[in-house]
């Protein structure tokens, strides 16, 4: 079943929920100052003109406060989604969330490596599609699988595939805290697609890299891919031996495929 689509106010408000709360307050000026005095000006003698004169300054401030409601919500949902990030210490503290709270932590995993998240999960249909990542000419679809207790099946990767094919994406992240059948890892090898268990999504919400201007995009840098199965690798720091807390680049499918590259 597809997602329900959005109209376009409720998409209007989405994106000042996402963007920084200084866009709220300039678009809540913006909104105020055009509903309050274009309107009268535009009136003209038509019936449909008065009408909007009379309406447009009427609800001005109402349109006002709801931007800046969106703007005050988004800045919540942000320290709630810095919250979740602490808490990410471990698989078992990932499994502890709600689901609602694991999509939140993904997005905002994958926002701090540089992505534009959009969130398309929740109570809705989604159509296969829990978060929509962008970063350059990037688009990326993204499906998390908050399982306790089992893996996820090549079949549920089957579907993955079709839906990047059917939007048109450049490749597909299916996030699972409970790991993968090494039928999934086969059939995802050489494709674009990359599967993130809860140990490489804990290593995900670490910080590895000094933030890269959001106007600078085309200068961000991807993972390196596995030498083995060519998955883009995940930054790991080794515990024991000689090498004990040197960084390294893993693959996200270990211990199935143990590639790795140096740092």
């Amino acid at each position: 079943m597809s997602r329900r689509r959005q109209g376009p106010v409720e998409e209007l408000f989405g994106y000042f929920v996402q963007l920084p709360f200084l866009v709220a307050i300039l678009g809540a000026c913006f909104f105020y100052l055009f509903l309050r005095f274009v309107p009268p000006l535009l009136a003209g003698t038509s019936i449909s003109g008065k009408a909007l004169a009379a309406v447009g300054p009427m609800i001005a401030p109402w349109v006002a406060l709801a931007i800046l409601a969106a703007g005050l919500l988004g800045v919540g949902n942000h320290l709630w989604r810095r919250f979740l990030l602490s808490r990410a210490a471990g698989v078992q503290a990932l499994r502890q969330m709600n689901w609602s709270d694991f999509e939140l932590l993904v997005g905002e995993a994958f926002r701090r490596q540089g992505y534009f998240v959009t969130e398309h999960g929740g109570g809705q249909a989604d159509g296969g599609i829990d978060l929509e990542l962008v970063r350059g000419s990037e688009r990326v679809i993204v499906q998390c699988k908050h399982w306790l207790n089992r893996q996820v099946s090549v079949q549920r990767v089957r579907e993955l595939l079709g839906v990047v094919t059917a939007e048109g994406a450049d490749r597909g992240i299916l996030v699972a805290t409970g790991g993968f059948t090494r039928d999934a890892l086969e059939f995802a090898a050489g494709k674009p697609l990359q599967l993130v268990d809860g140990e490489a999504l804990v290593m995900l919400t670490r910080p590895t890299t000094d933030p890269v201007p959001a106007e600078s995009p085309q200068v961000q840098t991807m993972p390196p891919s596995c030498p083995t199965c060519e998955k883009p690798m995940v930054l790991r720091t080794a515990r024991r031996g000689r090498s004990a807390g040197s960084r390294f680049w893993g693959c996200p499918a270990y211990p199935d495929c143990r590639g790795t590259r140096a740092a």
